[in-house]
């Protein structure tokens, strides 16, 4: 193999940098990193906070979510890798979905899978470059988000934001023998550039 391309093949293998904060980046999701994804969706404690069943996530099942999610046919929705910007270590990953250019409306959801990297101001970080890549690249008016009311971290990370508090599903979610309430939050474009 020639020298040149190794070194293209090795250009090909660094994250690919789409929107850049202070202490993270964000880049498209990469076959490459399917491991991280496996390893991060099937940590209990990583998703003990999110509201879906946890259950078992094959290799196959990873691999039909990749697939499901990079086509570029998928307009309803936009999935980035956190990367830590000292090292480049991805971290977790972070959504827009349900997307709809009539309504001007997206949900939100973010997921910090290494969990060394919690309590450091990336979430917050995240949450913000996310927000502004919604009102500034894809034009929406309101992007809203559910979480769980004993997630109380992720619900002040929202809070700084610029979400606010727009309602709740009261005993909607069950965990560890108890109800939780659904917490509603949204964020408008005005709520977000005034905070």
């Amino acid at each position: 193999m020639s020298s040149k391309h190794n070194i293209l093949r090795q250009e090909d293998s660094k994250p690919i940098v789409n929107l850049m904060g202070q202490k993270i980046v964000l880049g498209p999701i990469q076959r490459s990193l399917l491991p991280y994804y496996q390893k991060w969706m099937n940590d209990p404690e990583v998703n003990e906070s999110r509201i879906y069943t946890l259950r078992p996530l094959t290799w196959e099942a990873t691999e039909a979510w990749y697939e499901q999610t990079s086509k570029e046919s998928n307009l309803d929705a936009v999935f980035f890798t956190i990367y830590e910007r000292v090292g480049m270590r991805p971290i977790g990953t972070t959504m827009l979905f349900d997307i709809s250019f009539f309504n001007q409306s997206a949900e939100f959801a973010i997921s910090i899978g290494e969990k060394d990297c919690w309590n450091k101001g990336y979430g917050t970080e995240s949450t913000i470059l996310m927000l502004n890549y919604a009102f500034q690249n894809v034009c929406l008016h309101s992007v809203r988000l559910r979480t769980l009311s004993f997630n109380e971290r992720a619900i002040r990370v929202y809070l700084r934001a610029g979400f606010q508090i727009a309602g709740k599903w009261r005993d909607a979610h069950p965990f560890k023998g108890q109800k939780h309430d659904i917490v509603l939050m949204d964020c408008l474009v005005n709520d977000f550039f005034n905070r």
